[in-house]
């Protein structure tokens, strides 16, 4: 379960911070190119520790 998610010169983000409910589900929304898919590449990584992208298994 994840409660804080921080990402520095990841992608678009270059000091991102991001707070989670573990009790509530999360929605991420927001306009193309604004980073949606990289917080969940991340949360991927740290869960995997490899890409998705070197996977080729796109959720």
């Amino acid at each position: 379960m994840f409660s804080t998610l921080r990402l520095q010169n990841y992608r678009i983000h270059r000091d991102s911070q991001y707070e989670f409910n573990p009790s509530a589900v999360t929605i991420v929304v927001g306009p193309n190119g604004s980073g949606k898919t990289s917080i969940v590449e991340a949360l991927y990584m740290a869960c995997v520790f490899t890409s998705i992208r070197a996977t080729g298994c796109f959720v």
